[in-house]
């Protein structure tokens, strides 16, 4: 590994220390730095990918699509507080079309029910059903990845700061 490498390469060597080695050794970065930005983003696309491939099996096992946990686990968290379909779909960012559609496969499922909204009657709110809270419980459980507990409170805050930036930046250069 030539010296550039070793300069921005901290830790134990893994399966992409072999690209830290080659990117390192490319004349057409302008930077060293650059070098550990490419197998970092590389770490981040890989592990996107496997927390999502994960989130695909544990969905697929129950017979339900990919983000009809999003809603379960969301009206977990709600507790008491009663959330119509548009504020499921504000919350997740999808149409009111599409998080429709997934209450309907869920209320068929028997895992959420819709009702009566007590402020505004002519709107429904979308409770858990016992069922569903057994569902959503169960696979909270099972979807609990170890990589979560590899990083303390204030490294999740400080890795929420990095990336929140990266992701205004990125929205900054479509837009400018």
């Amino acid at each position: 590994m030539d010296d550039s490498a070793d300069q921005i390469f901290h830790g134990e060597p893994d399966e992409l220390h072999g690209l830290l080695d080659y990117v390192s050794g490319d004349p057409a970065l302008e930077r060293p730095q650059q070098a550990q930005m490419i197998v970092t983003y590389s770490r981040m696309i890989r592990l996107v990918s496997q927390l999502r491939r994960a989130q695909v099996e544990l969905s697929a096992s129950h017979g339900m699509h990919a983000g009809d946990f999003d809603i379960l686990f969301l009206l977990q968290r709600a507790g008491k507080r009663q959330l119509r379909a548009k504020d499921i779909a504000t919350i997740l960012r999808v149409t009111p079309g599409g998080i429709s559609k997934r209450i309907d496969r869920l209320v068929a499922g028997q895992l959420v029910r819709r009702e009566t909204d007590n402020v505004d009657r002519r709107a429904s709110v979308v409770i858990l059903t016992t069922k569903g809270v057994e569902l959503a419980n169960s696979a909270r459980a099972l979807s609990r990845v170890e990589s979560f507990n590899a990083l303390d409170e204030q490294e999740w805050r400080q890795l929420d700061s990095y990336l929140k930036r990266m992701l205004e930046s990125h929205a900054r250069s479509l837009t400018g």
